[in-house]
């Protein structure tokens, strides 16, 4: 049997709460790619500061919420 079997019959004998869990640390695993940015502090404060300061440039929700929905149709 493969690890990858292994740990998935494993998986499927905790209860929908664990799994729920499980699934939840697994998809959040997948945002530490190395194409985000190393300081995300930085970039946090950085967004803040030019929304405080009114230089941000933002999209309406409306746009959005079409631009995702024609996208994924």
């Amino acid at each position: 049997m493969t690890m990858f079997k292994e740990i998935e019959n494993k998986a499927m004998q905790l209860t929908s709460m664990e799994r729920g869990h499980l699934v939840h640390d697994l998809i959040l695993s997948f945002d530490r790619a190395d194409n985000y940015p190393d300081d995300y502090e930085k970039e946090i404060q950085r967004r803040i500061t030019n929304i405080k300061s009114g230089t941000a440039k933002g999209t309406p929700a409306n746009q959005v919420f079409s631009f995702i929905e024609n996208k994924h149709v």
